[in-house]
Order: C-alpha cells, then structure tokens, then sequence
C-alpha cells in the first residue's frame, strides 16, 4: 500500500496548514505526504538510539540532538521530518524555533514498510544535496543499519561497519555496536555510557 497523499498545495499553504492537523506530514515540492504509523520495533529503537546520541551529545557539549517532529527545511518546496538528527554547534545559527533551515550534519531514518522508496531513494539524495554529512538508514526488520558519509560532488559514499561496530565522523568517538540496537533485552543505557567512555 502506497502512503496517501494530500490535495496539492503551496508552500505557504502548507506551511500554515501543517501546524493545523494532528498529522506527521513532509512537504514535497506542493506534494503533502502523510507518514505511515511507526511499528512498536521503529519507535523503541528511535528511543533507544536518541538516548545514546542525546547522552554523548551533551556529555561532549558537540550540540543538539532532535526528533522525531523537527522539520527540516532542506530547500524551498522541501520539507522533511527525519526520525533523529543531530545538529552541530557550528550550525547552530540554522535552529529556527519551528524548524531546521537546511540539513542537519547527521539525519537517521528507520525504514517503515511504507518509507522503503522514501528513505533509501528520495531522501538518500536530498540529504546529500543539503549538505548532510552522515545518514543512517535504520531497517529494524532486517536488523541492519546502512551508514553514509558525504563525499566529493555531495554524494553519498558507505561508512563501513567493521567488526559490527559503526563509527560515527560527525561526532568524534561515538561508536555503537549494532547488534546492541537489535537485541532482546538491550545493552542498558548505563552499560553503552561505559563502554563510550562517559561514566
């Protein structure tokens, strides 16, 4: 089943109307498109690995951590709601109160059934084209994570997961193993802070 889409609209229509509806919409060239309900898997992992990325963020003062409601507005006539981001202290300036104006320096997705397409296509280019220097696709059904970083012409290239570990670029000495993502009971908050070097 495709996501349903929305009545055309413009971008100030949009942008007004958004802020009306209890709805999680993305506003794709005066495109409205609903998002799909998150699986009881995507939002426990989405939990779980914004609390990692929150307690290191903070812990190393590198800036902010948002999701899973804060849009980005990646160009005009593109609004996009990634499931995590994180936002570095240099870009600060680009926090806006009701929105991210252009892309976060690490954007996370965890693929639904309806985002497969939206996620590993559409927004695989728009985030490189922004500027987003690291994009992780999450795939709970598959229990892999696919990691990108930005490389020459704003293309994506692999960061590799080696030994099942993957590395992040954009937040010095954040790693995780990504196995810790998919068990069943998780490494406990406490356990991964050591492991990281926090507590």
């Amino acid at each position: 089943m495709t996501v349903p889409r929305i009545a055309t609209m413009t971008q100030e229509e949009y942008d007004k109307w958004c802020w009306t509806v209890d709805l999680r919409t993305e506003f794709v060239d005066g495109q409205v498109i609903v998002m799909s309900p998150e699986s009881v898997q995507d939002d426990n992992g989405r939990v779980y690995l914004g609390a990692l990325l929150l307690l290191f963020v903070e812990e190393r003062n590198l800036g902010m951590i948002f999701g899973p409601n804060y849009m980005t507005h990646l160009r005009e006539g593109l609004r996009r709601i990634p499931d995590l981001l994180f936002v570095s202290n240099r870009h600060a300036d680009r926090i806006e109160e009701t929105h991210l104006q252009g892309g976060p320096d690490l954007a996370v997705e965890f693929v639904s059934r309806g985002s497969v397409r939206r996620d590993r296509h559409d927004k695989f280019g728009e985030y490189a084209k922004a500027g987003v220097q690291e994009y992780w696709i999450v795939d709970a059904r598959k229990c892999t994570i696919d990691a990108y970083v930005l490389g020459a012409n704003r293309r994506f290239v692999p960061l590799p997961i080696e030994d099942g570990v993957l590395r992040s670029r954009v937040l010095p000495g954040f790693w995780f193993r990504v196995e810790w993502l998919f068990q069943k009971p998780r490494p406990t908050l406490n356990f991964v802070q050591r492991q990281l070097g926090l507590i």
